[in-house]
């Protein structure tokens, strides 16, 4: 007889392990046919072993969230991906990058580091501010926006992967920023504010080896002569090869930006990133951060599932489509797909509808 704790403190899932435990038990030692269908590319001979392993696999399933045992049982979850605690992240991480932003001493800190020089925000920063001009043209979201009070705008942005198109989106949002800096009306653009984009990386963009490169507009027959339009990009790359020719302070910052939870590299760290680590550890400790990423973490993985749905039923319907186009009956469909008639049916309106 199975024993089952009905103990308000016990986990429903403990039950469900504790079922299914028993059930493959009985199957091994009483129906080998039976175990067949359950574990078919598991030689019955092996049954022991099947239920070492079978207890093996319910202590993994252990190590999950309840939500996440669920996904993964209905096929939503993929196993190779590992999510990543507050903890894990980097600032490399957009995440942590906009929570450590928002605190205009640490926008401060690391302009001052990049630039090289003073630099006296004007409020507070931006982070995923949307930028819009049209619903006809594609708009941007920029990691973290900011200006100073020389009407200076940066935008700095994080980017772990190389999409192959940054040194163009940077264009692009350079352009859409700057539709923004001037009210309508206004006769002089000499107005138009100075602005700084910089996106810092792991991995060399442009392919020289250095931790740093500076663009700005020159003129291609003398390249000594810049011209004065106020743009500025800078692409930073942490696995540069070239210390000798940055400041020891950007050598660190960008080190620490790929390897935040790494204690200080050996030779120390200058006063600017010491207080840039405090601040972060402070920021992972804050339970408030913890439950913002858990939200921020829930909200993109339905995305993903809402977005893996719409893409099953795009293919469902091109299937359909296709065995309707070669005379096949409903009932035929639905036995071939493995899906309800009903499901079927409405799929066929949904599609005689397209073709009104």
């Amino acid at each position: 007889m199975k024993k089952v704790w009905h103990s308000a403190n016990k986990d429903l899932s403990f039950i469900v392990v504790y079922d299914m435990i028993f059930s493959l038990q009985t199957d091994v030692l009483s129906d080998k046919r039976h175990f067949r269908r359950r574990l078919p590319h598991i030689p019955t001979e092996y049954g022991a072993f099947a239920c070492f392993f079978y207890f093996a696999y319910i202590l993994f399933a252990f190590s999950f969230t309840d939500a996440a045992v669920c996904s993964i049982m209905k096929g939503e979850c993929n196993l190779s991906t590992t999510k990543k605690s507050l903890n894990d992240l980097t600032l490399l991480d957009r995440f942590l990058f906009a929570e450590a932003v928002e605190d205009p001493e640490i926008m401060r800190l690391i302009l001052e580091i990049i630039l090289g020089q003073e630099i006296r925000l004007d409020g507070l920063p931006q982070t995923e501010k949307e930028t819009r001009n049209s619903p006809l043209y594609r708009h941007i979201r920029l990691d973290v926006w900011a200006r100073d009070l020389d009407n200076r705008v940066y935008d700095t942005e994080v980017q772990s992967r190389n999409t192959g198109n940054l040194p163009r989106r940077s264009r692009y949002y350079q352009g859409q920023i700057d539709t923004k800096l001037l009210k309508p009306g206004t006769v002089d653009f000499n107005l138009l504010s100075d602005i700084v984009l910089i996106l810092i990386a792991p991995f060399d963009l442009i392919g020289e080896g250095r931790y740093r490169y500076t663009f700005r507009m020159c003129c291609m027959e003398n390249r000594e002569t810049i011209l004065a339009d106020g743009a500025v990009r800078i692409f930073l790359n942490t696995h540069g090869k070239n210390p000798q020719d940055i400041s020891p302070e950007l050598a660190q910052l960008l080190h620490f930006m790929e390897h935040t939870n790494d204690p200080p590299l050996p030779q120390g760290e200058c006063e600017k990133v010491r207080r840039l680590r405090r601040k972060i550890e402070a920021i992972k400790s804050n339970e408030e951060v913890g439950v913002r990423f858990m939200q921020a973490w829930e909200e993109r993985e339905l995305e993903k599932m809402d977005a893996r749905a719409e893409g099953e039923r795009a293919n469902m319907k091109k299937l359909v489509r296709k065995k309707l186009a070669a005379c096949q009956s409903l009932e035929k469909i639905a036995e071939d797909l493995m899906e309800e008639p009903e499901t079927i049916r409405q799929i066929a309106e949904s599609l005689s509808l397209e073709r009104v």
